[in-house]
């Protein structure tokens, strides 16, 4: 049987953007940390490596259903089972202490492949993610419905079609680089290609 404690931390905590991803497979969930390296996206939103000697909190929930979730979440984290090298992000096995008693666990968490680092991250030397993300708010408060929109739209494309949009739009989204003019359509750069992943 797979593991069905789950760490997790940024994004998928309560009261953050993909929570609802996880949510109704949740039985009980605690506070806990685990060690290792955090960087934050230049979207504004946290990624842990495994590796370095950081504590970072998060929880870690008791699911029911765990291999259901775990294929979606995989397929979410761009996680292959058969090629893990290759992935975005690792599905991995490691320890977790609750907070508070400090009691050991063994968790599976997503971690960001090292190699897929962007260029553009930056460490959180204290592991302290939350205090990161109140310090340099995630981009996605900054895009209305109609940005938003559009980005869905470009990440969904099949990159030949030319997706119309009306160029205030396009502009704002330009000037934050997160699309590019290729001359006859728009692409979303790097940037705007995490940013899909988190609307």
């Amino acid at each position: 049987m797979t593991n069905d404690l789950l760490f997790v931390y940024g994004s998928f905590s309560e009261g953050m953007v993909h929570f609802a991803k996880i949510s109704n497979y949740i039985l009980e969930t605690f506070p806990a940390q685990v060690r290792g390296t955090i960087y934050q996206l230049e979207v504004g939103y946290p990624v842990l490596v495994d590796g370095g000697n950081d504590i970072v909190f998060g929880s870690v929930v008791k699911l029911k259903d765990a291999d259901l979730l775990y294929k979606i979440l995989d397929e979410f984290h761009g996680y292959s089972l058969t090629e893990p090298n290759k992935s975005l992000y690792l599905r991995s096995s490691f320890v977790a202490n609750k907070v508070p008693s400090m009691e050991e666990i063994r968790v599976l968490g997503y971690t960001l492949n090292p190699v897929k680092l962007p260029r553009g991250a930056t460490k959180i030397s204290d592991g302290n993610w939350l205090r990161a993300m109140s310090e340099q708010p995630s981009i996605l408060n900054t895009l209305t419905e109609r940005h938003k929109g559009y980005i869905k739209k470009l990440a969904e494309s099949d990159r030949r079609e030319t997706i119309v949009y009306p160029l205030d739009v396009c502009r704002d989204l330009e000037r934050m680089q997160i699309i590019v003019d290729k001359g006859r359509r728009f692409a979303l750069t790097n940037l705007g290609k995490e940013v899909s992943r988190f609307i």
